[in-house]
């Protein structure tokens, strides 16, 4: 599989995105305000390296500015990015005179595509079966509408229930890379599910 390299400008966040996800940022610092500002005269994009000392700064998201919110008086950004791509930061470069902030060779990682498994299918449709007898907000009607078409489920389905934080949707990454991420999604929906039954049982309920 060839593999594109680009030279962009590194943002450092506590944050991994994938592609479609945006995110709101408050910009503040010198560095990075030029590098926006660098993004958005240029039409050009940035990377998000997700900056963890768990993780270093291998993975990071390629990210293009989709609306400046707010400009203020004094240089700072209130700007929301949206991910377009999943990179791996190949090798780092310094700020230098010309340039206040740091800079990556990136490699755009394209992820194999993905279909939603039949086993995967089963353990969102306990899911919903489980969200439907312990959860109040939600009508009746609307869970078996919902479980009519589980057998339907997309992607976009899947990462609205596991809701996942930055952590999980870099193992998301790492398991769709390797083909395993049917394991990692059935073991999250069975993990939702159990703490679902184990929040009905602390409230006085028994489970059957």
């Amino acid at each position: 599989m060839h593999l594109s390299r680009l030279h962009t400008g590194i943002f450092p966040l506590k944050a991994f995105l994938l592609p479609g996800d945006t995110i709101p940022i408050h910009v503040f610092e010198q560095p990075y305000i030029q590098l926006i500002n660098a993004a958005l005269n240029n039409d050009t994009p940035f990377t998000i390296v997700y900056d963890t000392s768990k993780t270093g700064s291998e993975y990071g998201a390629l990210a293009h500015v989709s609306k400046v919110v707010n400009r203020h008086g004094t240089g700072e950004l209130d700007i929301v990015v949206t991910c377009k791509k999943v990179v791996r930061i190949i090798r780092t470069y310094p700020s230098n005179e010309d340039q206040a902030y740091s800079s990556a060779v990136v490699e755009i990682l394209e992820l194999p595509p993905y279909e939603v498994s039949k086993q995967v299918k089963l353990a969102y449709l306990d899911y919903l079966h489980t969200l439907g007898n312990t959860t109040l907000n939600i009508g009746d009607e609307e869970i078996k509408a919902a479980m009519a078409v589980a057998e339907m489920v997309t992607v976009a389905d899947l990462l609205g229930a596991l809701n996942l934080e930055s952590a999980d949707k870099l193992k998301w990454v790492k398991h769709q890379l390797a083909g395993k991420l049917d394991k990692f999604i059935t073991e999250k929906l069975r993990i939702l599910t159990r703490l679902m039954l184990q929040e009905k049982t602390e409230s006085g309920f028994y489970m059957n």
